[in-house]
This record gives C-alpha cells, structure tokens and sequence, in this order.
C-alpha cells in the first residue's frame, strides 16, 4: 500500500497516456493554425520543432502517417492541403505553399 497522498504508478501511467492523446490531439487545429496564417500566427519553425516527433513516427508508419494527413485536413479550407505522409511536410494554400524536406 502506498502513503497516502503519493501518486501510485496507475496515476503517472494515466497522466502520461492523457498528455500523449492531448499532444495528439493538438496536432490537427496546430496544422490548421500555421496554415490559415501562412506561418504567421505559429511559425512554421515553431510548428516543426513542436510536431518533429509526428514526422518522424510518419516516417516509418503508413497508416500513421494517413491518419495524421486525414485529421489534419479536417478543419482546413477548400483548396488547401497538407500532408506529412512519406515523413516530408508539405502545405499548399493557393498560390502559397511551403515544402520541407529534412
């Protein structure tokens, strides 16, 4: 039995499960951000730092990869795209696009 008021190991597993599906989660109106400011309201060198990890898990997962394209269309205007599929970022919007490579 644990002392009261100490975090037992089913806490911090909960609290790193919650924090991975919020980083997840946030990924989505983060793409929808950079995109709609053209990199302004959050700079894409912020945005990549952030999300580098989602690139990379990209990299080697096909259908994560998929998964992170498809929700981050979501709430994207018509004629705009994004994909992150193959481990490469890429935005179109328009006559504005911008394609990173690393």
């Amino acid at each position: 039995m644990t002392a009261p008021g100490k975090p037992t190991a089913g806490f911090w597993i909960t609290v790193a499960l919650v924090a991975t599906l919020a980083y997840l989660a946030s990924f989505g109106p983060a793409v929808w951000l950079t995109v709609r400011g053209r990199g302004r309201i959050l700079g894409l060198h912020t945005f990549f730092m952030i999300y580098e990890p989602i690139r990379l898990a990209s990299e080697y997962s096909g259908p994560f990869a998929s998964a992170m394209d498809s929700f981050a269309e979501i709430g994207l205007p018509a004629g705009v795209s994004f994909t992150v599929s193959g481990g490469d970022w890429a935005f179109q919007v328009g006559d504005w696009s911008q394609a990173i490579q690393e």
